[in-house]
């Protein structure tokens, strides 16, 4: 957790100005604040996101302040460019371009459920009742991924989590 507090242009929690750059699979949790003037972009993942820059399956429960709401984003102020399936904490900010979720939706995986339907390889876990916010997958804090006395070969089969496949399969007696 950090707290980013910059006087220039564009700060954000990840990235302060993003042109044509691709961000994926981050979050921020700190205090971000871009100073007192109104000309400031300030965003929890990006100040200011430009061209054919993205901002994909991200969160933001940090704070964010300067001196005009205008260009106050949860997320990132967008000039161009896209954001898909990024969520932040209500109350903190806004963000057109986002999903606000309350601090619930954060702690007990629906979040971390959401972002991880973004992804073919598990990046997102969360320890429900110990972890307050999604986390990056560990190997031991997936959520949703119960295959108990299922046996599948990855050579043959890639799913990815949050993600549905039908399976047929014949079953015969050893002897």
């Amino acid at each position: 957790t950090n707290t980013a507090s910059n006087a220039e242009a564009c700060v954000g929690g990840i990235e302060g100005n993003s042109y044509g750059s691709e961000i994926n699979n981050c979050y921020n949790t700190g205090a971000i604040s871009g100073g007192s003037s109104s000309s400031k972009y300030v965003g929890g993942i990006s100040g200011n996101l430009n061209s054919s820059a993205t901002v994909k399956n991200c969160f933001n429960t940090g704070t964010i302040s300067n001196g005009s709401s205008t260009y106050r984003k949860a997320i990132a102020y967008k000039t161009s460019g896209t954001i898909s399936n990024c969520y932040f904490l209500s109350g903190n900010s806004t963000d057109t371009n986002a999903t606000s979720k309350n601090a619930t939706a954060f702690s007990d995986g629906t979040v971390t459920k959401l972002l991880q339907s973004g992804n073919l390889e598990l990046v997102w876990g969360q320890t429900i009742n110990t972890d307050s916010y999604p986390v990056f997958y560990n190997g031991s804090n997936a959520l949703g991924v119960d295959a108990t006395g299922v046996t599948v070969d990855p050579t043959t089969v890639t799913v990815g989590v949050g993600k549905t496949v039908t399976l047929t399969a014949t079953v015969t007696p050893e002897h």
